[in-house]
């Protein structure tokens, strides 16, 4: 989809180890690829090979939202391999799931690329239920994104997230449109959404 696209800006938010943004700098040489992850230990732990080598990801400490400056991130505690990935700027609705806070840094996507706009852009965001979050702090960024997958849920996970329909009809405001989904989890699924005007 990318290369068809065409994009001058990749973005992932959520990006773990930034094997996406990897694969994508690949297929890509070009474009500009920016890597956000908001986990502490995440970024410490794959930020020396993603900055310190010629990767050509920009690896960023950061979570997206919709406003600038630190905010509290909680990190689910268990024995599982899935912790990492049950993490959120939201609170767990479950109450089995016991929860830490820590301080991390915090930007909108608009305002990190406020100084170099792209043309065209193209989106990966996974953030464990903070679309809402990620979305509102992005409007001049999403007025120039051709597509975006984004990790949906039908039914409350984090407190005060947006469900599926509520980000379909926000990007319909940009005139974005869904355009596939897969299966991921019952409940939980990645969506395309791509500009009408692109198809």
């Amino acid at each position: 989809m990318q290369p068809e696209i065409g994009p001058d800006l990749f973005i992932e938010v959520g990006a773990y180890d930034g094997s996406t943004s990897l694969a994508v700098r690949r297929r890509l040489p070009h474009a500009r690829v920016v890597a956000f992850e908001a986990h502490p230990t995440n970024h410490l732990r794959f930020s020396k090979e993603l900055q310190h080598s010629a990767s050509g990801v920009e690896y960023v400490h950061s979570a997206i939202a919709d406003s600038v400056g630190n905010r509290p991130f909680r990190i689910v505690l268990g024995s599982d391999d899935n912790q990492d990935m049950r993490s959120s700027l939201l609170g767990r609705t479950e109450s089995k799931w016991e929860q830490i806070e820590l301080s991390v840094p915090c930007t909108t996507l608009d305002e990190f690329f406020a100084d170099r706009m792209p043309s065209r852009c193209c989106l990966w965001v996974d953030v464990e239920g903070a679309s809402r979050e990620v979305l509102l702090g992005a409007s001049n960024i999403l007025s120039v994104t051709e597509a975006i997958l984004i990790e949906v849920e039908d039914r409350p996970f984090w407190h005060g997230q947006w469900l599926a329909e509520d980000v379909r009809k926000y990007l319909a405001l940009f005139d974005l449109r869904t355009d596939g989904r897969d299966f991921e989890y019952r409940q939980q699924h990645n969506e395309l959404f791509r500009r009408c005007s692109a198809k």
